[in-house]
């Protein structure tokens, strides 16, 4: 795909760094997780369900490599 999503439940900082920051989950893992748009909905619902507001970065594939 030509971009990818990393879903946040609280909001990014602003100005957006260019480095993301790991998540404890990504910390944990060793890696940023990320969607393809079609995967946004279904990781949303499973790890997002209790989070009012959620923020969605839009990424390009060739810069997240």
């Amino acid at each position: 795909p030509a971009f990818v999503y990393k879903i946040l439940g609280t909001a990014p900082p602003s100005p957006i760094p260019h480095d993301l920051p790991l998540s404890a989950l990504g910390a944990e893992d060793g890696f940023i997780h990320l969607s393809n748009a079609q995967q946004v909905p279904i990781t949303a619902d499973l790890f997002f369900a209790s989070s009012a507001r959620l923020w969605l970065l839009k990424i390009s594939s060739e810069k997240a490599q």
